[in-house]
């Protein structure tokens, strides 16, 4: 998202808790400075817990490396709510209020931003409100954790209302982000594995009515995304039916009136699964780029005369490659 932040000049803190409640703060954010930031980039991740040693350090080097300024927290597991600082990051962060380690949302803010905060507001331990000053308008970032499908209708839609709420009272001149983790119940039927932008909806099929759930599954998904703008491109959705029968049930699965091709072999986060349950393609495929780079170490370190250097390229290039999803080799 491109906007200019602003950090404008004030002498005091600014309000944190819901607006004229108690603040928050201890004042450490309210000195003088005003600055441009052109471009702004927001993330968010469910990070399942952030009550492990060094889980927040970690996160604050991936926000780094990805070069995000703020990122929502989803599941984030700390009690209360409040403000902490970590490196050249600041956290706000809603929790639950009887000090159990359950749920929590926050947002991961860089120092220079937290100048631009004109708002905190911890609205429950799965909705919480920043809001940020900008121009050419505000901006407001509502970061949300759905209660999952375990949960009954009724909790889904009280949160929803919640957000809606939240929503109707914020200025209309603003700009208003909403994210996080819905776990809205698009998938009734399926199972599904979620990593960045990577979808996987899988099912158990013993007849047709189980792939006329699936299917139904994969078009609510659809649907989802195209109210809220957004497609999946049908070139880049594929079918897999894993099975050691011989004739698997078949069917036609499609995104619109595109019918989405069926393969044997897909490449997952680095290892080759086939249709049939076996890995031969995939270790064919590691054992073949192993050997080439082994052929080029031997070809360009045979006037080495160091064994360590020769043994640290070997286990950083070969080695790794042959290590990496060592349980297919070895069960």
């Amino acid at each position: 998202m491109m906007a200019v932040l602003n950090a404008k000049q004030s002498g005091y803190s600014p309000s944190f808790g819901y607006p004229g409640g108690n603040v928050l703060s201890d004042g450490k954010h309210g000195w003088y400075s005003k600055q441009k930031i052109e471009s702004t980039k927001f993330g968010t991740w469910n990070v399942k817990t952030m009550a492990q040693p060094g889980k927040l350090q970690n996160t604050i080097q991936e926000m780094k490396r990805l070069e995000l300024q703020i990122l929502g927290v989803s599941e984030m597991r700390w009690p209360g709510t409040g403000y902490v600082e970590e490196d050249d990051f600041g956290v706000y962060y809603s929790g639950t209020t009887d000090n159990k380690f359950q749920h929590g949302v926050a947002f991961i803010i860089r120092k220079d931003l937290v100048k631009c905060v004109r708002n905190f507001i911890p609205i429950s331990e799965r909705l919480i409100l920043l809001q940020l000053s900008a121009r050419p308008a505000n901006i407001n970032l509502i970061q949300v954790y759905a209660p999952t499908t375990d949960h009954s209708d009724d909790e889904m839609e009280l949160l929803y209302e919640k957000v809606s709420n939240i929503y109707k009272t914020l200025p209309k001149e603003d700009v208003t982000i909403i994210m996080g983790d819905f776990n809205s119940k698009v998938i009734k039927h399926s199972n599904y594995l979620l990593y960045a932008d990577d979808l996987k909806i899988f099912h158990k099929i013993d007849s047709e009515a189980d792939c006329l759930h699936l299917h139904e599954d994969f078009t609510s998904v659809n649907n989802w995304l195209s109210k809220h703008q957004l497609s999946f491109h049908p070139d880049k959705c594929e079918v897999m039916s894993i099975s050691r029968s011989k004739e698997p049930i078949s069917y036609e699965y499609k995104i619109g009136n595109t019918t989405l091709s069926r393969v044997s072999v897909k490449k997952d986060l680095g290892v080759q699964f086939q249709d049939n349950l076996k890995f031969e393609k995939h270790m064919e495929t590691i054992i073949s780029s192993a050997s080439r780079t082994l052929g080029l170490l031997i070809r360009h370190s045979q006037y080495f005369t160091d064994e360590d250097t020769i043994t640290t390229l070997y286990t950083a290039l070969v080695r790794s490659k042959l290590e990496y999803a060592a349980v297919i080799w070895d069960p």
